[in-house]
């Protein structure tokens, strides 16, 4: 069960991952 939780984290953080840098790239390129 703490494997699987292990693993669920890690792809939630794969996929949340690019989502984060786009926003963060789309705020900078706003304010710059």
């Amino acid at each position: 069960m703490l494997g699987n939780m292990g693993l669920l984290v890690r792809f939630n953080s794969i996929l949340i991952a690019p989502k984060v840098l786009t926003a963060l790239l789309a705020f900078l390129n706003f304010e710059l």
